[in-house]
């Protein structure tokens, strides 16, 4: 705090307007989303004067306000000293990954691994193999008994076809196919 007199005209501004509510008044509280949204002045209108009017009410939410105004005034807290001796003690650790200290030898090795004809020709041949088991996988038939695959295979007989239309035209060709 300042200490000025101006940093808490606000506040005692709201403080006037604070009226005691009658008994068995509903008064209910803004929530923080609402009282958050107050402070920044991205509430709609409507909501603003229902939150003014009860501001007017509820000298709880007065303070509450007051205390949020003060808090957004005041910044951001600085952090514990403690936070930034352990971040200079991390820094000045050396990494524990690669040789030498040096974290992205282990990737340099991986891409020397790729770099070689071998390496590419496995992975080749992985790709290959792979589609070729994709591709054979429920390709094999079974063969069905006789009698089934005969009564399962009729309607592609020509001569089953041109019976069954025979039987069909009948009533509308007098009898007779033409």
């Amino acid at each position: 705090m300042n200490g000025t007199r101006d940093e808490f005209r606000e506040e005692r501004e709201l403080w006037k307007r604070v009226r005691v509510p009658e008994a068995g008044a509903p008064s209910a509280c803004p929530g923080p989303a609402e009282l958050a949204a107050y402070l920044d002045g991205a509430c709609r209108r409507d909501a603003r004067n229902r939150i003014e009017e009860h501001l007017r009410l509820c000298p709880a939410c007065v303070g509450a306000v007051a205390e949020l105004r003060r808090l957004l005034r005041a910044g951001p807290a600085p952090a514990p000293a403690a936070v930034f001796e352990r971040a200079k003690g991390l820094v000045a650790r050396p990494p524990v990954h690669g040789r030498d200290g040096d974290l992205f030898a282990a990737f340099r090795g991986t891409l020397a691994l790729l770099r070689t004809g071998a390496a590419w020709a496995a992975a080749a041949a992985l790709v290959v193999s792979a589609c070729a088991a994709g591709f054979t996988m429920g390709r094999e038939t079974f063969p069905l008994p006789r009698a089934a695959g005969s009564a399962q295979m009729s309607h592609l007989n020509p001569d089953a076809v041109s019976a069954e239309f025979g039987r069909l035209e009948q009533p509308f060709l007098g009898g007779e196919l033409s």
